[in-house]
């Protein structure tokens, strides 16, 4: 889920590809077809973000809906986005515009695993930031594995099908909790929720690669 925004590599391929195409390659984001995941944040942060995903996770929408305090000032965040294969689309609903764009990396990472399963990349990921795992604990009904990373002063909760069902961290005083309320795993996933918001104006981006 969130980790995978960390990873950052190049891409060598012009195509674009999207959810349909990822699936008939044969390659899975996560470890479950299709579901739901209600996260609330806590600590300096409060509110919601609820994710809805099908085929495999290459096609995902997250509604986001929080508030926080930065340098002492309130910030508000109310964005939609959808992840549909590379492309991604992000939306502030409070400004009703947003940008979809292409994000080479994934198909990268994708193809760079020869199982072409990306749910152990979470894991990996925190290993080689010096994880330390602790034991499972259960969260939404869920049993995860926590993960501690004391240079980030963080600890991360996955599931077996990648998810990440908790997260704790904490920087100059300031504590982030995310964690996830209720999660449906193989839920049908009503298409509607993949469909941007109406009155939404949308800049696209796109082509890029070819990184080197």
């Amino acid at each position: 889920m969130w980790l995978l925004g960390l990873i950052a590599m190049s891409a060598g391929a012009d195509e674009i590809w999207d959810a349909d195409r990822f699936v008939t390659e044969g390659y899975k984001r996560y470890g479950v077809e299709s579901g739901m995941v209600s996260i609330a944040h806590k600590g300096a942060g409060s509110g919601t973000t609820t994710i809805w995903f099908d085929h495999w996770g290459w096609r995902e929408a997250k509604l986001v809906n929080k508030s926080s305090i930065a340098m002492g000032n309130p910030v508000e965040q109310h964005t939609w986005e959808l992840l549909d294969g590379e492309v991604l689309t992000t939306v502030d609903l409070m400004d009703r515009k947003g940008v979809r764009d292409r994000e080479p990396e994934l198909l990268a990472k994708a193809q760079s695993i020869p199982s072409k399963s990306m749910v152990h990349v979470g894991r990996d990921l925190l290993v080689g930031m010096g994880g330390v795992e602790g034991k499972p604990m259960k969260v939404a009904k869920l049993q995860c594995v926590p993960w501690t990373v004391e240079s980030l002063t963080a600890t991360i909760c996955l599931h077996e099908t990648g998810l990440t069902l908790h997260s704790q961290s904490a920087f100059m005083g300031i504590e982030l909790v995310d964690v996830a309320t209720r999660v449906d795993l193989n839920a049908t996933v009503d298409p509607a929720r993949f469909s941007v918001p109406a009155g939404m104006t949308v800049l696209e981006k796109l082509p890029q690669p070819d990184l080197k």
